[in-house]
């Protein structure tokens, strides 16, 4: 029986006794784990989700936002390396797809096993420049302007004053992350990768999320959804269900058992 994870940063989402296959989900700036409790319902009952849950946010309100990037990474590192398991699939969304690339970076210095296979999600590849800017430094108007402008909150929030006070600190301080973040150059990753982007994203086009193409040594695809920067909140089926085709089909099994 697997055991269910005791760090902080890892948060259960579905945790059969006997995974055949474990997804692991970063979220998107400003996002926490249950961003993903929406998959549970559309997972076989063989399949592991643990979602990523940083500092400041959900049950971890209580603590400080991180102000370092490299902290993110090291952080969620140091987490992933108390699994059991191996990880069949990393997702990240947004700025959860940067940091999921630069943790494999850090795993392979680390000489620590990579995961199976990456999905890179509403991001643009990791050398190109942000297509939004510092938008994090905007003051409050704007940035909640900003943010409605490529859904990066759902109304229920935006119509809380209260709600919308916990938050944008905790979304300011991701993109301030983010923003941050400078690509130093290495050899691509030895894992075969799939960029995901929504048709109408302006935020990361489906022509830049392909540029993680350069960014792996084995393959890469792109798939391409209905929708604009948060795609992944609509039709969560498809998505699942094109993440799991991945993992199961017959290039990827053989990737499994090198």
């Amino acid at each position: 029986m697997v055991e269910v994870p005791q760090s902080p940063w890892l948060r259960p989402i579905r945790m059969p006794a006997h995974p055949n296959l474990t997804l692991v989900a970063i979220p998107s700036a400003g996002s926490g784990a249950s961003l993903y409790a929406p998959w549970r319902t559309h997972l076989p009952d063989d399949v592991a989700l643990i979602a990523i849950q940083l500092p400041g946010r959900e049950n971890r309100i209580g603590e400080p936002l991180l102000t370092s990037f490299d902290a993110a990474v090291e952080g969620i590192t140091a987490a992933l390396a108390t699994l059991k398991v191996p990880i069949d699939g990393l997702f990240g969304h947004s700025f959860g797809a940067i940091l999921s690339f630069e943790v494999m970076r850090r795993m392979r210095r680390l000489g620590r096993p990579l995961p199976r296979h990456f999905f890179a999600s509403g991001h643009i590849g990791p050398e190109l420049a942000s297509n939004i800017g510092p938008v994090h430094e905007l003051p409050r108007e704007e940035f909640i302007a900003e943010l409605r402008r490529f859904n990066g909150l759902v109304e229920e929030i935006l119509a809380h004053r209260q709600l919308l006070d916990i938050v944008l600190p905790i979304v300011r301080a991701d993109l301030a992350l983010d923003h941050s973040y400078c690509m130093a150059e290495e050899p691509p990753l030895p894992v075969p990768m799939t960029g995901l982007a929504g048709v109408d994203d302006y935020v990361a086009p489906p022509a830049q999320v392909g540029a993680w193409s350069r960014q792996s040594s084995i393959s890469f695809d792109l798939k391409t959804f209905p929708g604009s920067h948060f795609f992944i909140r609509d039709n969560i089926e498809a998505k699942v269900a094109a993440i799991l085709d991945v993992l199961k089909s017959p290039a990827a099994m053989s990737v499994a058992s090198r």
